[in-house]
């Protein structure tokens, strides 16, 4: 918050401080004077615009996933090999980059879901910008991606913003699969 904040200021003072600048070499006769026509004047456009583009160009701060919901950050291909193959539960595997907005948006659902059902499944996080190895062996090609595997094979996979009801019926679906083997939800 902090950062954001000082990049807003930043993106203020260099904007009055240009618009200024414009300002001073014109001059103005008629009253009827474009924004930039004195110093004062421009220096009050460039802060509107450097505000209005420090705003735009400034990407959400904070991480997409909270540290608290048990939901491991996966480092590389041999941690998320690991994870996968010591699990005797599904593991529900979040595609996501700190830059995209749907995944913000899944994120909360991902930290819930995770509170919720941390015992019934194994929640891996990847960040496809620091792990993108892993993003193209799972043909990822949509952020936020959600998968669902059993003994490393998919099971489910869910694109985009979703409805948590859709993963916890899927993760109950396997679990009755796995008390009775002879049941198959297919």
């Amino acid at each position: 918050m902090l950062i954001t904040l000082l990049k807003v200021g930043a993106g203020i003072a260099i904007g009055a401080g240009l618009g200024a600048m414009l300002g001073s070499t014109r001059s103005c006769e008629t009253g009827g004077c474009p924004l930039t026509a004195n110093p004062r004047r421009g220096a009050i456009y460039g802060g509107v615009m450097g505000l209005l583009l420090t705003l735009a160009f400034t990407s959400p701060s904070g991480p997409v996933l909270d540290s608290d919901s048990g939901i491991v950050e996966i480092a590389g291909a041999a941690q998320f090999k690991e994870q996968v193959e010591q699990s005797a539960e599904p593991v529900v595997v979040y595609f996501h980059a700190p830059w995209c907005g749907a995944c913000r948006r899944v994120g909360p659902t991902i930290n819930e879901l995770a509170r919720a059902h941390g015992e019934e499944a194994v929640f891996l996080s990847v960040n496809t910008d620091e792990n993108s190895e892993l993003a193209q062996e799972f043909s990822v090609q949509y952020l936020p991606t959600s998968i669902v595997l059993r003994d490393g094979r998919e099971e489910a996979r869910f694109v985009g913003v979703f409805d948590k009801t859709q993963l916890v019926e899927q993760l109950r679906t396997q679990q009755t699969a796995s008390r009775n083997p002879s049941f198959s939800p297919h």
